[in-house]
């Protein structure tokens, strides 16, 4: 029987969070927050983190009608683009809010990015920039209307957490198929 409740998907990252959330079928809202504030010492990012989380499930009735998608951290840095110190937080932030969301009894899955992409825009491996606007153009295919890359990214990984639990709901993001119903409907 497929899922029916509420995906929560999230984009965590150190500067902005992007949030999706909705139930399978439906047009996942979209919202974005930061983590992480200049000048924080080490733990407040995983503070704020876990403040969200714990308010956001708090407003769930049943959490076990609640399953958290969390899009996996990068498992290198590439020379040039992060730190020790930065991969080490992106790490606390996703263990944080996802041992938290499993602890209230949520069911919890973290997803690679390149899997992700794989299925939502038909290529794992493109290059960060390239794919993030690919991304986001599907999003805008679809009809939804993320504000910035955090957003959208989380929207993709919300739409991968429901093919994933709920295959039937999810929607069809082939383009070939988007564009024949986009002349349909013009």
């Amino acid at each position: 029987m497929s899922f029916t409740g509420t995906v929560i998907a999230l984009d965590i990252s150190k500067t902005n969070t992007g949030i999706a959330e909705g139930r399978p079928g439906e047009v996942p809202r979209l919202s974005s927050r930061p983590f992480r504030k200049d000048h924080d010492g080490l733990l407040s990012a995983d503070r704020r983190a876990l403040v969200f989380i714990a308010e956001r499930l708090a407003l769930e009735p049943d959490l076990t009608d609640v399953r958290v998608a969390i899009e996996a951290p990068m498992q290198h840095v590439p020379p040039g683009q992060g730190n020790i110190k930065t991969t080490l937080q992106l790490y606390s932030l996703v263990m944080t809010v996802g041992a938290f969301a499993e602890e209230r009894g949520c069911m919890v899955a973290i997803f690679p990015p390149s899997t992700i992409r794989a299925h939502f825009i038909q290529n794992g491996g493109l290059k960060s920039d390239p794919a993030k606007k690919a991304v986001r153009q599907r999003c805008h295919d679809l009809g939804w209307t993320p504000e910035n890359f955090d957003q959208s990214d989380a929207a993709a990984l919300w739409w991968f957490a429901c093919r994933e639990w709920a295959p039937r709901e999810a929607q069809i993001v082939d383009p070939t198929f988007l564009k024949a119903q986009a002349r349909t409907f013009a």
